[in-house]
C-alpha cells in the first residue's frame, strides 16, 4: 500500500480544458513516475507537486521514500519521459525525487494541423 498526496498550483486543474494534450502528458508522466517509485523503489509514501514554472511550462516534482536506484536501466519509462517532457531528472538522494518539465503551450492552428497530418 502506498500513500500519495497531490498538491496542484493555481491553474493546473483547469489545464485539461485549455490544453488536453498537455494534460495527457502530465497524467502519463505522473503515473509512470509513481509506478516506478512503487515498483522499483518500493515506496510507501509519495508526494506529488504540480505548478507552473513559467506561463507555458509545468513543473512536476514527485518525491518518495523509496530506495533510490544507483543507475536506472533505460527502458520504456525513460523513453516516455524523454518524449513527454522538455527535460527531466531523477535524484539519487533521499527522498528520491523525479522532476519533470512539461510544455503547456497551446498549439497554433497550423501546428495542430501539421501534427494531425
Amino acid at each position: 500500500m502506498c500513500e500519495i498526496t497531490l498538491v496542484a498550483g493555481d491553474g493546473v486543474r483547469e489545464l485539461s480544458a485549455r490544453n488536453p494534450e498537455a494534460a495527457e502528458s502530465l497524467v502519463v508522466t505522473c503515473l509512470e513516475a509513481i509506478n516506478n517509485a512503487v515498483r522499483h523503489g518500493e515506496a510507501t509514501r509519495i508526494d506529488v507537486s504540480i505548478n507552473f514554472a513559467e506561463e507555458d511550462v509545468l513543473k512536476v516534482v514527485i518525491s518518495s521514500n523509496g530506495v533510490p536506484l544507483d543507475s536506472p536501466v533505460p527502458g520504456l519509462g525513460m523513453t516516455m519521459f524523454d518524449d513527454l517532457t522538455i527535460e527531466w531528472r531523477l535524484s539519487k538522494d533521499t527522498p528520491t525525487t523525479f522532476t519533470g518539465f512539461i510544455s503547456a503551450r497551446e498549439l497554433t492552428e497550423t501546428e495542430d494541423n501539421i501534427r494531425a497530418f
